[in-house]
C-alpha cells in the first residue's frame, strides 16, 4: 500500500539544479517535478544505504569545525 503524501518540504535550489532535474523528469516520462524529485532522493538514499553509513554527512560548501 502507498503511503500518502502528507508532509510539504519546501527547498531553495539553483536554477541549474532545477533545469537537471527537469531534464532527468522529461527523459523519465515522469508526471510531476514533484515526482521527479521524490524519485531522485529515494534512489539517491536506496544506493546510499547498499553503501552503508557516509563518514561526514556535510553540506558541499560548509566549513568543518573543530570541537
Amino acid at each position: 500500500m502507498l503511503e500518502a503524501k502528507s508532509a510539504k518540504v519546501q527547498i531553495m535550489i539553483e536554477p541549474s539544479l532545477v533545469a537537471r532535474i527537469d531534464d532527468w523528469r522529461f527523459e523519465n516520462r515522469v508526471g510531476s517535478r514533484s515526482e521527479a524529485m521524490r524519485n531522485l532522493i529515494s534512489r539517491a538514499m536506496d544506493a546510499e544505504n547498499e553503501k552503508g553509513p557516509a563518514a561526514t554527512a556535510i553540506a558541499p560548501d560548509h566549513e568543518p569545525t573543530n570541537p
